[in-house]
């Protein structure tokens, strides 16, 4: 009988997606692939009957947990997930728990650890830059309150106990080794995996642009979060305003994501004032084909992200379907992703306040196709070789079981 690994975790949904369950699903995959029997269970509330009890995600079976069994609202995941593994102990090998409340991942690796079962906590965003990343302005005053007392004090008790419970940690972000080793966490126990892809063996391995695709030479795509100061929204607005005043060429550049109704304000305020009109489309959430379909045929997809704290801890997800999509990506220049893309190579890499210096790379990129395609090309190599989750888990199974 196959041994079974159990991944789970908050925010994550089905048969929804986000970015939590993109990257859960990827993980399973390269478990899948090691022969395990792979279950994910959700610790996301289930209300009435909008989301079904058990399904399959991308040839991955999820199970919901009762949400209505016990009386301790907020302990009912735990309390369920912690009888599910103990009646499945003899059999389990693994449990995956991606980002979730201190208390139920400090009882779940303590109780995995009392029943011998291995216990890696996914480790995905650091705590205290996640805590400055709202301006104390925004707050109310309940909410100020709130976040400099028990926000920091869950902080402090993540750092000093919880974050110690888990059999192994995984990490999405190299300059977590600098409060690894801060903290006192050994080497032995943790293991870098930054944003991967399960890439099957009849995965598209060409390195040829499709001919017949009829490429938008004028449009730039966005996709996922558009927090203003976190994901650069109006510096990359900045950029469509330059192209037009100097360039003399209307760029467009279409926004895919979860709307936020003050950002969208901010945004039609700013098209407004700058008579962009059309020049700046939000599109708003779309199923994951159109989405692919959108990529793939711009001129270019780009990532902004700023250099606050909250984003040096982090890695995009959404750069796998960049990548996918074999067009050239346009990347904010953070140490993040050093070792991975170079500029004019695998993406194009600017100063992430330069808006005029983005204006020139993607003008460059509209008079350079085979340039552009070129860079695209190998951003998909780099996704192929790098981030591939077949040998990215392989290679966690393998320190695991040699430990």
């Amino acid at each position: 009988m196959k041994e079974l690994v159990v991944i789970t975790g908050s925010g994550v949904k089905f048969p929804q997606e986000n970015a939590s369950t993109n990257r859960l699903i990827e993980v399973a995959k390269g478990f899948v692939n090691l022969q395990y029997n792979v279950l994910l269970i959700p610790f996301t509330d289930r209300k009435g009957k909008q989301l079904l009890s058990n399904g399959e995600y991308e040839g991955i079976p999820y199970l919901y947990m009762d949400n209505n069994k016990y009386i301790f609202k907020k302990l009912n995941y735990t309390i369920q997930l912690c009888r599910f593994i103990y009646n499945k102990r003899n059999n389990m090998k693994y449990v995956f728990c991606g980002s979730t409340g201190n208390i139920k991942l400090f009882l779940i690796s303590l109780f995995c650890r009392i029943l011998g079962i291995i216990f890696i906590f996914d480790l995905v965003e650091e705590k205290f830059s996640t805590w400055k990343s709202r301006k104390l302005n925004e707050l109310s005053f309940k909410q100020l309150i709130h976040k400099m007392t028990i926000n920091l004090i869950e902080i402090f008790f993540f750092y000093l106990f919880v974050i110690r419970s888990p059999a192994y940690i995984t990490y999405i972000n190299h300059n977590f080794n600098k409060i690894f080793k801060f903290i006192f966490i050994s080497r032995k126990k943790i293991f870098y995996l930054p944003i991967l892809k399960y890439i099957e063996d009849n995965f598209d391995n060409s390195n040829k642009i499709n001919k017949d695709l009829k490429l938008r030479k004028n449009t730039i795509v966005h996709s996922g979060s558009m927090f203003l100061s976190k994901d650069g929204i109006f510096e990359i607005m900045e950029a469509i305003k330059i192209l037009k005043e100097k360039y003399e060429i209307n760029f467009i550049v279409e926004f895919y994501g979860p709307i936020n109704e003050s950002v969208t304000r901010l945004i039609s305020k700013f098209v407004e004032q700058n008579n962009l009109n059309g020049l700046i489309r939000i599109k708003g959430l779309v199923d994951r084909k159109t989405l692919y379909d959108k990529q793939r045929t711009a001129l270019a997809v780009i990532c902004f992200k700023q250099d606050i704290a909250q984003n040096r801890f982090n890695f995009a997800t959404k750069l796998i379907d960049y990548m996918v999509s074999k067009r050239p990506i346009i990347l904010s220049d953070l140490d993040t992703y050093y070792g991975f893309f170079e500029n004019s190579q695998n993406a194009i890499i600017v100063n992430p306040k330069d808006s005029e210096m983005l204006a020139q790379k993607i003008y460059y990129l509209y008079n350079n196709s085979v340039l552009a395609n070129s860079i695209g090309i190998k951003g998909y190599e780099l996704l192929r070789k790098t981030f591939n989750s077949k040998v990215l888990i392989y290679e966690l199974d393998k320190m695991m079981q040699a430990d």
